[in-house]
């Protein structure tokens, strides 16, 4: 999370701007950490999400890398968060 949002305002569109922001300028949330073990296999993990106002829609999900079919996460749709 930013640590001062209005700071990063453009940034999507502003590649200067996203450019010059550093790890200090964010701060670490709880649980919000994807944990990577390694254990000889190859696994593929696709990561996505679309963000507006009011809500989050969370698309990672973990690929079969020789079937290419989904394995577990949003496999039927996003997850969908909604502002409170």
């Amino acid at each position: 999370m930013p640590k001062n949002p209005s700071s990063v305002n453009g940034a999507a569109t502003n590649a200067a701007l996203l450019q010059s922001l550093t790890v200090d300028d964010f701060e670490l949330l709880p649980g919000c950490l994807l944990d990577v073990k390694i254990e000889g296999e190859t696994k593929q993990v696709s990561l996505g999400f679309r963000a507006s106002e009011d809500e989050f829609l969370s698309y990672d999900k973990g690929i079969d890398s020789e079937t290419g079919k989904a394995l577990w996460g949003a496999i039927l749709g996003p997850f969908c968060f909604q502002k409170r």
